[in-house]
């Protein structure tokens, strides 16, 4: 595929994508100060963006998890993407419709690599 200026630029296919621990435990620290990872899995559609389940615990010891939605460049606009995917989740939430509640928009890729989004 060419992405913006011609640039070959290679499609990421959902099972050539992963979540490091390191980078899992990142997004931990950032939504949930000493939570404790315990599993991170595809979501097992194979669509065209990589998308995970992280299985955590909080502090307190209660399970939850998140979902980790990772937007690829092949498709230009990835951050403009995952912006308007973000904010139009928490307009939804603002007007009562039940919806993923958006938890964290990395828009320049800092935690996976890639822009991405984390819902629970």
């Amino acid at each position: 595929m060419v992405g913006k200026k011609g640039v070959e630029q290679r499609l990421i296919h959902q099972s050539d994508f992963t979540l490091s621990s390191e980078s899992c435990r990142a997004l931990l620290a950032e939504i949930e100060p000493k939570g404790q990872l315990i599993s991170v899995r595809p979501m097992g559609a194979d669509g065209t963006h990589p998308a995970f389940v992280i299985e955590a615990q909080s502090a307190s010891g209660a399970p939850f998890s998140v979902a980790v939605k990772c937007y690829q460049s092949g498709f230009g606009h990835d951050r403009e993407r995952a912006s308007l995917e973000f904010q139009t989740l928490r307009l939804l939430q603002q007007h009562d419709v039940r919806v993923p509640v958006p938890l964290l928009l990395d828009e320049v890729g800092t935690l996976f690599g890639l822009p991405s989004m984390v819902t629970s």
